[in-house]
This record gives C-alpha cells, structure tokens and sequence, in this order.
C-alpha cells in the first residue's frame, strides 16, 4: 500500500512538475495565432485597397523579409546611390530569402538580369513560383548548405559550398543582411566566392555589424541609458567567441551565435583584402546608436570592388 501510494505521489508530482511547461507550450501557441490572425488581417487590408504587391509574400505565411521599405532603401543608398547599379547588369543576389531586393529590382533592371540562391526552401520557392514567372530573367535556386536556423539537413558546409556560378558572371552583387548571420570563417568563404564570380571591375555591396572602438562607445553609451530607462537593450554583441576557423567574432546569444553576429571591422577589410576584393567605401549604420540620415542604414555597408 505504501509502494503504490508512493508511486501514485510521484506521478502527480511529475504532473504538476510538467504544468509550467505546458501552460508555457499554450501560452506559444496562443501568440502565435494571436500573431497569425493580425498578419492575416493586414493582408486582407492590403487586398482590400490595392496595395498587395503580388511579389513581396503575405505576412501569414512567415517567410522573412516581407516588410518593403528596408529593401526600397537598400537599392536606393547601396545599390544605386553607393554602387551605381546600371538598368542593363547581370545581378547576384547572396541570400536572396523570398526576393525581397528582388523584387525591387524588376523595375530597375530593364534589360538586365539577376540571379539569387539562399538556404531557405520555403524563401526560394516563393522566389521561383511568384517573381520568375512574371521576370523571366530573375532566377533563384536552393544552396543546400548546412545551417542551424534555415536548413539543418543541408548536404554541405559552408566552408565546402562554391556558388553555382562559372567566373567573371556578374557585373554586381550584393548581400542585405547576410553577413550579420555567419561566423567569419564562413563569411571569408562567402566573399571569396563572390570575388570569383564577379568580372574584373564588378562591385560588391555588403552589410555588416561592423565592431570598432566608436560602435562599441556607442552601445555602451546606449545600454547605460537603456538600463536607466528599465528598457532592453537590442544590438549588443555582449560575447566573444571564436570560430572553427581561428577567427574572432561578437554575438549576442551565444547558445546560438547566428541569431545575431557582430565583426571587427579591421578583420572584416582584411577578409576582402584577401579575397581579393577591393574595398571603396564604407558607409556605418545606426544600429549602435549614430545619428540617422537618408544615406545611412541601419546596418554597415561596404561597397567594394573584384580586382
């Protein structure tokens, strides 16, 4: 009688041990949907009053990058004001996502073309059924490299992946928000490539967390009026790791560093050095706490130039 009242109170303690974790698995569950519905109802006012761009994705589906106006301002500041970008050029785009760049750039390349390639299946597959069709020109596939966050079964590794591009291809490329994901190792790989692919002349155009001493004063200078405020800070790069490669870099979650990656600037300049890449400008965002201008991101941009 013992061992069984015994075991009946371990049971209903383990019950009660797993209640949290159940009303925290509801409580998920509930701002999901709560979200779902306020994306699907902006979506509904959008078909309502004309504003549904057919090549950007719905907000319900939960691809990434499917607000327009960073896209609208990464084509304006780095693409045409910082890189110049020609209607007739032969474009890549690194990390294409859904075509949010993309599909800004159908009404500029007028006689041009761009191909794009990202690790996320469901990105590229809206890429290919909604913005190819109508812009034959614009061509995306998958990369099936290996990532934590997107593609968990890819079938290589950063380090091994070659873009599938044959040299001197492409007048320009670009990577929006792509650098501040990877670990340096992998970004080296990736501007390598890029230089390889690139014709002699051809620009690159990149954006990074960029940490240097004026960034860092400046997060510093934030998080202490931030913490004053009772508020959360939401660009600290808090840990130093280092990665398979030797390389240093800054994150804010190190369980899982992609979620957010911060470079030194100095190894940055040394890895388009290296790669042979020929840096022309550089142009520090806000994201530490600069002033905002209309030639500014958010992020860092380097526009750079294959030698």
């Amino acid at each position: 009688m013992r061992t069984m009242t015994s075991t009946l109170r371990s049971r209903l303690s383990g019950v009660r041990g797993r209640r949290p974790g159940i009303r925290a698995r509801a409580r998920g569950l509930w701002r999901a949907m709560v979200r779902w519905t306020l994306r699907a109802a902006l979506d509904c006012r959008d078909a309502i009053t004309g504003r549904r761009d057919p090549l950007i994705p719905p907000r319900r589906l939960g691809l990434p990058t499917q607000l327009t106006a960073p896209g609208e301002r990464f084509v304006t500041v780095g693409l045409v004001e910082a890189a110049g970008l020609g209607p007739d050029e032969r474009v890549l785009d690194i990390g294409c996502g859904p075509g949010r760049i993309a599909a800004q750039l159908t009404r500029r390349l007028t006689t041009g073309s761009l191909e794009g390639f990202d690790v996320m299946p469901d990105s590229v597959q809206w890429a290919r059924t909604q913005i190819t069709p109508r812009h034959p020109r614009f061509r995306f596939q998958l990369a099936d490299i290996q990532n934590p966050r997107y593609n968990a079964g890819g079938s290589v590794s950063v380090a091994d992946y070659r873009f599938p591009y044959p040299d001197d291809d492409f007048d320009l490329a670009f990577a929006s928000s792509v650098f501040t994901h990877p670990r340096p190792t992998e970004t080296e790989r990736y501007l390598r490539e890029t230089a390889r692919v690139l014709r002699p002349g051809g620009r690159n155009v990149s954006t990074f967390f960029l940490i240097n001493a004026e960034s860092e004063e400046l997060v510093e200078r934030e998080s202490v009026h931030v913490a004053a405020a009772g508020e959360r800070r939401t660009r600290s790069f808090d840990y130093e790791l280092i990665d398979s490669g030797g390389r240093r870099f800054r994150t804010s979650q190190p369980r899982v560093p992609e979620h957010r990656i911060g470079l030194y600037e100095e190894d940055v300049l040394s890895m388009h050095e290296e790669a042979g890449l020929e840096v022309i400008e550089i142009r520090h965002g806000h994201w530490c706490g600069r002033e905002q201008t209309p030639g500014r991101l958010g992020q860092d941009l380097i526009v750079s130039r294959a030698r």
